[in-house]
């Protein structure tokens, strides 16, 4: 019986190679948000929000995460309960409201600040390295988001 040259596809094996990234993400994400007595969500939130003067709506907040709006709600209700956020009102529409992050959500994130596991990861790549997998990342997240 011959022994496959190539037992594993190398589509499965970079599927097994992003898993094990996600899993290290999360991970990760877990320790940077406990560092700030947040949750992963929450602190995606702040992180989302850092450098937007006029803040986003929730809907907004839940497409860019991939949460559910309600899910969106309640870590934006959380947050703004710790003082991390505020709501002002989004304008034209009485309903609307867009969340912005507060001086206490900045510092929260300098908390957690230290580098991620994923960015000393990418620190030790070259960097023509980094800039070929930049490339290669907007390119298949364009692609999941066409759906094509």
């Amino acid at each position: 019986m011959e022994t496959p040259k190539n037992p594993t596809s190398i589509n499965h094996r970079i599927r097994e190679g992003f898993s094990r990234v996600a899993t290290a993400m999360r991970t990760d994400d877990w320790n940077r948000a406990k560092t700030s007595g947040l949750n992963p969500t929450q602190l995606a939130i702040l992180e989302l929000l850092e450098g937007r003067r006029n803040g986003l709506g929730v809907k907004e907040i839940a497409a860019n995460l991939g949460v559910s709006q309600p899910t969106a709600t309640d870590s934006i209700a959380a947050l703004e309960r710790k003082g991390f956020v505020a709501k002002r009102s989004a304008g034209t529409d009485k309903r609307g409201v867009n969340v912005g992050i507060s001086p206490e959500g900045l510092s929260a994130l300098e908390v957690g600040n230290s580098a991620s596991v994923a960015e000393q990861t990418v620190d030790a790549l070259a960097e023509h390295e980094q800039e070929d997998l930049l490339i290669t990342l907007v390119k298949m997240i364009r692609h999941l988001s066409t759906g094509s």
